[in-house]
């Protein structure tokens, strides 16, 4: 115990103290124009630039320059950097490129030795370019107010270590020393109970940047997300019902309906208890944890060592892979929590081991918090994976069982879904980026969210980036070994190379998902996911093969979970810092006229068009918002606040009808008409399928509800029900009753 306690503190006071006395964190500072203020220039071989540079006091380690070039390929570029005495004090080779959004350029960062100003001075800079194509370099804005473009050096300072780095060492250090005392435990059930708990412990402390802020989550996709669950929230506790319609969102779409509806979710529960501010903050915590013990479940049913069974827990659950899609605001990628606890439950069912239901229940556990994207790429991971073990027609069996439970416990909710993206097809492909060479920056780039990257990036980093490290890379290299002995490995291995291609072919897969109106296809990039699980369970594999080289393995394998865990710790910590808050709309927003009204305004601080909106704000004042509307929906027909004539939630067409409202609710609206002609009474809702009045199918008026009243007076009922809702609660309750008799007979 000694020694691999000794060893974890040696290596933790190694780091904390690096992080506090080293400058390990880098800036950008002033871009430092070429003299001329050109805007562009070409090198060709043996071309040679100098440049004489003003500098500030400072540690520096690197620069960087402007290209038009698609990537950098073979080329080389040198920096030589010397002082006004002539004396060479820095030098560097150009080793890395990445692709700045806002300027439309490629930048290419030159690495150099550091070296340190001491005082404001003028230096030389020599930039020689000996061989390969011709590279035309590009002007970049010197600053944030001129729109000029001039030919540019940047350079990189060092500087000490921001916070959040900092406290993400700090926690990963700690990890690392509890870690050490877990390895000593002997029994293997103790010791995995003990995991179990560091993972607990740990996963609030590495999140614990989501906690900082001091006011809602709101911008962008936070935005959105809040209006949405709390809309649920609200007909739960205050409405006494099930929200089968949701009349907040862009005039009315899909409850139940909707493939993203998340009430059934156990993380729903926090936020129904707590509100969704802290709720949905809790339930961040909630998925981390629950991804980790899953792949620590299924790294320990594939003969992992707990401590390797930790690795691989690290690599999926604490690295950016799902957190950089939390912090943008995609709370429904929590349901990826279900992914690991999917594939350990049908290697169970495989085996022999476990019942076909287990399995089930988690595949509907994914599908109910709103992952309909991960369920079908977990069925695309399924029939892949059957190909690669040996009991095909077992394999077959296992899944077919299996998720024929799950349809049947979800087919309350499948259904209606299914109608619903029937009548409103998935017609836009969101297509994400080609990203095959950018492999390296996806998966052992350091980059936080807001990150331009990739050539021609579709959309935010968040939907590429899955940093695992290269300590995990490695480890699976090693893993890779016993792809000869191993079925499950060669599995692994071929679903990992295919996960990434996949991932990696966003245009190219647009002709084969564009007719799949029932998929959910946009941002396919989002696949690798599927990569970083097989690769995290390479790397236990690879942990457990160097751990059998020493004698002492559990020194070895504790250390290795602990440097891998400062290492990616340290980067999830500064990520949960960047959720976006927003103040509140000042002045406040005047209350809706109950019991709801419509409003286009976005409250946006930014102005039109930008991603500040707040939605929400206006959404808790009591208004309908159409901040963000879905494709998955109808095209928006209610009448608006600003509107004129009348906007509110019943009219009659006929001037001389008088309509009241008796009672307002998320799926039922009751009205009394008093009218001496033959009249249409409107609804200020959106008109779908399934809005009936009375026994009789509503009809539409400007794409709103309506009713056709004949003369006198009455008392008339719209109400929303789900198409397919009876069919799927007949089915999911003979799924449940087959699941009580089966667990009374095998009892």
């Amino acid at each position: 115990m000694n020694r691999v306690f000794i060893s974890a503190l040696c290596i933790a006071f190694t780091f904390v103290g690096v992080s506090f006395f080293v400058p390990i964190s880098t800036m950008p500072v002033s871009v430092v124009p070429f003299k001329g203020s050109l805007n562009a220039i070409t090198l060709t071989a043996g071309s040679h630039i100098r440049e004489r540079v003003h500098l500030s006091k400072g540690t520096y380690s690197g620069t960087a320059i402007f290209s038009d070039a698609f990537t950098l390929n073979e080329r080389t570029i040198h920096v030589t950097i010397n002082d006004s005495k002539g004396n060479k004090i820095a030098k560097g080779s150009a080793n890395n490129t990445s692709y700045l959004s806002s300027e439309n350029v490629l930048q290419i960062d030159i690495p150099v030795s550091w070296f340190s100003v001491v005082r404001d001075g003028f230096y030389v800079v020599d930039i020689t370019f000996p061989t390969g194509e011709a590279l035309p370099l590009r002007g970049v804005s010197p600053d944030d107010v001129s729109e000029h473009a001039m030919l540019s050096l940047l350079f990189t300072k060092r500087i000490p270590t921001v916070f959040g780095l900092q406290q993400g060492i700090m926690i990963g250090s700690a990890f690392l020393l509890t870690v050490a005392l877990v390895s000593n435990i002997q029994s293997q059930r103790k010791k995995y109970l003990a995991a179990v708990v560091l993972i607990v412990l740990f996963a609030p402390l590495a999140t614990l940047g989501y906690w900082f802020s001091t006011g809602d989550l709101g911008i962008a996709d936070w935005d959105f997300y809040f209006t949405l669950h709390d809309s649920y929230r609200k007909a739960i506790l205050e409405h006494y019902t099930l929200p089968l319609w949701n009349p907040y969102i862009c005039g009315g779409t899909a409850g139940l309906g909707d493939p993203e509806f998340p009430v059934f979710s156990p993380t729903f529960l926090l936020e129904l208890i707590f509100g969704i501010p802290v709720g949905i903050r809790l339930a961040i915590i909630f998925s981390v944890i629950g991804t980790a013990t899953g792949m620590l479940a299924l790294a320990r049913s594939l003969g992992r060592s707990v401590e390797a069974g930790l690795i691989a827990a690290l690599a999926v659950a604490f690295g950016t892979v799902s957190l950089l899609e939390i912090t943008e605001g995609h709370v429904n990628v929590m349901a990826a929590m279900w992914v690991p606890w999917i594939l350990w439950a049908w290697l169970g069912v495989y085996r022999g081991s476990k019942k076909p239901i287990i399995c089930g229940i988690f595949l509907a556990a994914a599908f109910l918090g709103g992952g309909i994207y991960l369920l079908m790429y977990t069925a695309f991971a399924f029939a892949v994976l059957f190909l690669f073990v040996p009991h095909r027609v077992r394999a077959i069996r296992s899944t077919v069982q299996s998720g024929i439970w799950a349809l049947g416990f979800v087919s309350f909710k499948l259904v209606p879904v299914l109608y619903w993206l029937k009548q409103f097809p998935d017609d836009a492909y969101q297509g994400s980026a080609y990203t095959l060479p950018w492999i390296v920056d996806i998966l052992f780039g350091r980059y936080l969210h807001g990150s331009y990257v990739i050539l021609d990036q579709a959309s935010g980093w968040h939907e590429y980036g899955a940093y695992i490290g290269y300590g995990v890379f490695a480890l699976s290299l090693i893993g890779i070994s016993y792809i000869r002995k191993s079925r499950i490995v060669f599995a692994l291995v071929v679903s990992a190379v295919i996960a990434l291609l996949v991932s990696a072919l966003g245009p190219y897969l647009k002709p084969v998902f564009d007719p799949l109106w029932f998929f959910p296809r946009s941002n396919i990039s989002r696949l690798i996911l599927f990569a970083v699980i097989p690769i995290a369970l390479l790397a236990a594999y690879g942990a457990d093969r160097i751990a059998r080289l020493f004698s002492g393995g559990s020194i070895v394998r504790a250390l290795l979970v602990g440097i891998i865990a400062i290492d990616i710790i340290s980067l999830t910590y500064q990520l949960s810092e960047q959720a976006f808050i927003l103040p509140h709309v000042v002045p406040a927003i005047s209350p809706a006229p109950h019991p709801i009204a419509y409003t286009t305004s976005r409250y946006d601080q930014s102005g039109e068009g930008s991603r500040t909106t707040r939605s929400f704000d206006a959404y808790m004042a009591g208004y309908g918002t159409f901040a963000y509307c879905s494709v998955l929906g109808p095209t928006p027909g209610v009448s608006i606040i600003s509107d004129e004539g009348n906007t509110s939630v019943v009219s009659a067409i006929d001037l001389e009808a008088t309509v009241s409202l008796l009672s307002w609710s998320y799926n039922v609206v009751r009205v009394h008409v008093d009218t001496p002609k033959p009249t249409t009474v409107v609804l200020n809702a959106n008109y779908v399928d399934g809005w009936m009045v009375g026994e009789a199918k509503a009809t539409i008026f400007s794409n709103r509800v309506a009713a056709d009243v004949p003369a006198g007076s009455r008392d008339i009922v719209f109400r929303y029900k789900p198409p397919g809702l009876h069919l799927g609660v007949t089915l999911s309750a003979l799924t449940l009753m087959m699941a009580l008799y089966t667990r009374k007979r095998y009892s």
